[in-house]
Order: C-alpha cells, then structure tokens, then sequence
C-alpha cells in the first residue's frame, strides 16, 4: 500500500517537472541538457528532449545532502557545506582544495570541470578555497596546492598533490572503482 503512494508521488514529481519544462524553448531545453553533459543530437522531438531533461533533474533530487551540487559540474563550496557533503554516503566525494592564487589551481580549473563532465553522477566534484576556509583545509592536512581529495563514506580514500589533468583525475577517480559515465579522450 505504501510502495504505491510513493510511486504515485513520484510519477506525479516527473510529471510536474515534465509540464514546467514544455514550457521552455527547444533551445533552452538543449542548453540546460548540454549544461549537464547530456547529448541530446540525436533527439528529433522535444518531447524527447523534455523526457532526457526530466529524467535528470529527478536524478539530481537525490544527489547530494546539501542539494548544491549537481552531477557533471563542479561545485564551489564553503567549508561548513563541505563538511555536509564529507558525511554524506549517496556517492564519493571529489574535493579540489585551491587557492585563488595558486597559478597551478588555475590551471587545472578547466581539467576538474571536464573530469566532472565525464564523472557524472558517479561521484560529486566540489571545491574549497583554502583562503577562505583555512581551518577546515588545516584539519584535511592540506600541504600544497591543488591538492584533490577522493573521500567515500565520511572517510578520505586517498589524495592527489600538485595540478592534474583531465585523464589524470578521472583515472584516479576510476583506481577506486567509481568510473565516469564515458570515456574522456
């Protein structure tokens, strides 16, 4: 009895959102698709278009505990945040502790974003400036920067030091068994 309220609760999500996004433009539903890292060349109708965008966006509903980070996109967070998502256990946790500065964090800025892309809802990709959190990136003992932190469960799995790039993150995302939707070339 209870399994079909919850699954009428959620039919009535999807169809919802559905409704709100036939609102929108073609154009606008293939941005917000693109913004996500979803390929929507192949989609002749919008209504397909519509389907893809809400199957995400359901997706996205239960992503992350704080709600602010979003599959395939780098999400720059305050220290108290990211301790909120440290204890959350939906999915690992990629953290990139830089500081504005830091001409390697620059550098590699655009490698995390790509990474992230290609991630996609396999882990959630965030960042912490460590000039305006220095109490939390001392107590990660971050030593150098960038420094990329894979955490999963509360617990840090292991750590990267120094500017890395696309391949390198996702490899080193993928040696602990979180694999990225696609693969990056």
């Amino acid at each position: 009895m209870f399994i079909g309220v919850g699954a009428e609760s959620a039919d009535d999500t999807t169809d919802s959102i559905r409704t709100e996004l036939r609102k929108m433009k073609t154009s606008e539903l293939r941005e917000e698709l693109g913004s996500r890292g979803i390929s929507w060349g192949n989609f002749i109708e919008k209504e397909e278009l519509v389907k893809a965008l809400a199957e995400a966006k359901m997706d996205e509903a239960g992503f992350c505990a704080s709600g602010l980070v979003k599959p395939g996109q780098v999400a720059e967070l305050s220290g108290a945040e990211i301790e909120v998502e440290i204890q959350d256990s939906s999915s690992p946790l990629l953290l990139d502790v830089y500081a504005r500065w830091c001409g390697p964090c620059q550098l590699m800025a655009p490698e995390l974003k790509k990474a992230a892309q290609v991630i996609g809802t396999k882990a959630r990709v965030v960042k912490l400036d460590s000039d305006q959190d220095p109490d939390l990136a001392s107590r990660l003992h971050v030593g150098g920067l960038p420094t990329i932190i894979l955490f999963e469960h509360g617990k840090e799995i292991k750590r990267l030091e120094g500017a890395v790039m696309a391949n390198q993150l996702l490899a080193f995302v993928e040696s602990h068994g979180t694999k990225g939707e696609a693969a990056y070339t």
